[in-house]
């Protein structure tokens, strides 16, 4: 189903890059950035063979700053932007298993609903960042300066971070320190009529149903620093993680992390967690994860709000469902830390000031409720299937407002939609004059999610989310209100005039030609050109 989505999206607005390209193109299409460079057969075919390859970057959010990630091959090229010159970029050839298998990063500003137009063309030069492999551990630690108010710290054992977070001047810093490492449960296979770890129960056999066992211990890393990006590529034998630092924004950092297939030829079914233990900070048991992406949950280590709770599931008890983010805090240290996850996970903090999230699980035994078989899925070569799942860690000081995090979440909840084409008169690449970014302009407030759905009627759906949990945002109705008659606000489901719900609201516009968001607030509006309003 989500192929089909994809594939309907890819169809439509390809053929509406085409009309607002004027150098023809033959198609645009989406490339994968979880596989191999050669998937991608546009830029790997068109880049290895010298030929220009087109990219459409389209922004489907508010304005913003953002990198850009293109699967690429090892070749020389240089890309050029929307105006025409050349843009500071970066090639890193980090899988360490194919040279070819290579990611071009960019970073560039966008408008709302912005399209914008890029080439990557042939050239002498190379993007290709050097990397600077290590084996731990270091004679002492490695520091990173990103930037004057940003600085980041490996240590010798290439498993301990240090992020010095600074104000403007380079004063006033906070450290920040935790540990990043990759363990598992081994799941409960019982006879009888016990309860097994299955694909809807987590349950830990005996061994580690109090704590988890070390999955992959560090072997080497490689260091790139380009020009927009920063990335750590550590080696842990079967995971590979990189640590990436975007330079055009270092309030957050980004851990992709590759999962082999779970090893289960010992009979023992593994559950495997990311975890990030932060170091020197009291969290007094208490951590938050947000409710559907919604409102923040506190949640007390060993404890039930109204109920008193028998503890005898230590690791699964304390497991709650992260659709968007968890948080742990020390109030007296004035720091919190923050994980954002990219897919819903199971996660929650079993030990003292240690996050875990889930990031995969290969089990040999059914758990009884109803699936009737045991969570055990296959890649094409009939090995467990592998993840690559991506981490961003946020770390701010507790007293600042949460909406920090929801920033980062609706930027990650709406990603840029890039395409690649190949250029039809690549005789001409030269010449060829790239059409200037389409936008809709800047009309929506830093902390509101901005939807719009068209219909074939000429309608659109129109939704406003303000992600501040504690202070309402009023602003005005965008410009291209005015270009319809008829201006409906309806039930989130737009199936009904929110006017002629049962259900009672609260709040409203106070002036006309205003929209006003209660906290976490989602307001849907219907819009088209009805003859007879």
């Amino acid at each position: 189903m989500l192929s089909e989505a994809k594939g309907g999206l890819e169809a439509v607005l390809g053929q509406l890059l085409i009309d607002l390209y004027k150098p023809k193109t033959p198609q645009f299409i989406f490339c994968e950035t979880n596989l191999s460079s050669s998937n991608c057969k546009v830029t790997f075919e068109e880049l290895k063979a010298s030929r220009t390859v087109t990219l459409a970057v389209i922004n489907t959010a508010r304005n913003r700053t953002s990198p850009i990630r293109v699967k690429v091959p090892k070749a020389f090229f240089q890309v050029y932007g929307p105006s025409g010159s050349v843009i500071p970029a970066d090639v890193i050839c980090a899988n360490a298993t194919d040279e070819n298998d290579c990611d071009l990063w960019f970073t560039d500003s966008f408008n709302v609903l912005e399209s914008r137009f890029y080439q990557l063309r042939a050239s002498t030069s190379s993007l290709i960042v050097k990397g600077e492999k290590t084996i731990p551990p270091f004679s002492s630690n490695r520091v990173l300066k990103l930037s004057k108010s940003h600085t980041f710290t490996i240590t010798s054992n290439f498993t301990d971070f240090i992020h010095d977070v600074c104000d403007d001047t380079g004063k006033n810093c906070k450290e920040y320190r935790w540990r990043t490492q990759y363990k598992y449960y081994q799941s409960y296979q019982g006879t009888g009529n016990d309860q097994n770890s299955g694909p809807k129960i987590f349950r830990p056999d005996n061994a580690t149903m109090n704590a988890s066992k070390i999955y992959a211990k560090a072997i080497n890393s490689t260091l790139y620093q380009g020009k927009t990006v920063v990335q750590i590529n550590i080696n842990w034998g079967n995971v590979v993680s990189d640590i990436r630092f975007y330079l055009s924004d270092l309030d957050y950092f980004e851990i992709e992390t590759y999962l082999d297939s779970i090893d289960v030829t010992d009979g023992i079914g593994k559950e495997v967690t990311i975890n990030f233990q932060t170091l020197g900070l009291s969290n007094n048991n208490t951590f938050y994860t947000d409710a559907n992406g919604l409102d923040f949950q506190k949640r007390v280590t060993g404890q039930r709000e109204t109920w008193k709770w028998k503890n005898d599931q230590p690791a699964a008890g304390n497991y709650y469902p992260v659709t968007a983010a968890i948080y742990l805090e020390d109030v007296a240290k004035d720091q919190r830390f923050a994980v954002l996850n990219d897919r819903p996970q199971g996660g929650g903090v079993v030990q003292p000031g240690e996050i875990e999230l889930m990031i995969n699980r290969r089990l040999l035994a059914d758990d009884g409720h109803g699936v009737e078989e045991p969570l055990n899925e296959l890649d094409w070569d009939g090995k467990g299937i592998r993840q690559r799942v991506r981490h961003y860690v946020l770390q701010t000081p507790a007293k600042e407002n949460v909406t920090t995090i929801r920033i980062l979440q609706a930027r990650l909840d709406q990603p840029e939609l890039v395409m690649v084409g190949t250029t039809a008169n690549q005789g001409e690449q030269a010449e060829v004059i790239m059409p200037p970014p389409l936008s809709l302009g800047d009309f929506v407030p830093k902390l509101v999610k901005f939807f719009l759905r068209p219909f074939p009627d000429g309608a659109y759906l129109v939704r406003f989310h303000n992600t501040d949990d504690q202070n309402p945002i009023t602003f005005d109705q965008p410009p291209f209100f005015a270009n319809f008659n008829t201006i409906r606000e309806t039930t989130l489901t737009a199936n009904q005039d929110k006017s002629k719900s049962s259900r009672r609201f609260f709040g409203g516009d106070a002036n006309p030609g205003q929209i006003t968001l209660r906290p976490l607030e989602i307001r849907t509006f219907v819009l088209s050109n009805n003859p007879s309003a």
